[in-house]
């Protein structure tokens, strides 16, 4: 039930945030205009893949946010709704509020992991008590 309420939310931020990056961009003035569209479409295929991976597997998501939200940034996307600015990481943080809130209520769901101690991990835990 999850893993399609994943694809689902995930589905439709991607939508969200592509819409957001290309409709929203920054055309630069003093470059041809090839540049911001190519800068804009950079930024939207790395935006959906954020958004993707946040919220199907909510930590990978944030790391690639750390290492990709400079290249987002370089296309200036931006939108107001009435006072309010919304950017690219606005809705993926959304995307990993999503993602987080469905692995909550996933774990929940199912019984707990239990795995047998292993001789190493016992002699370590040994080792580290004395």
């Amino acid at each position: 039930m999850t893993t399609t309420a994943r694809w689902i939310a995930g589905g439709v931020l991607a939508v969200v945030v592509v819409a957001l990056v290309l409709t929203g961009a920054y055309r630069p003035v003093e470059a041809p205009p090839a540049v911001g569209l190519a800068a804009a479409v950079v930024a939207a295929a790395l935006a959906i893949a954020m958004v993707v991976l946040a919220v199907m597997r909510p930590w990978s998501g944030l790391l690639l946010l750390a290492a990709a939200l400079p290249v987002v940034n370089v296309a200036r996307a931006q939108a107001s709704v009435g006072p309010v600015q919304v950017l690219p990481v606005t809705v993926v943080i959304a995307a990993l509020a999503v993602g987080a809130t469905l692995e909550r209520i996933e774990s929940a769901a199912a019984p707990p992991r239990t795995r047998p101690a292993t001789v190493i991990g016992v002699t370590l835990a040994a080792a580290l008590a004395v």
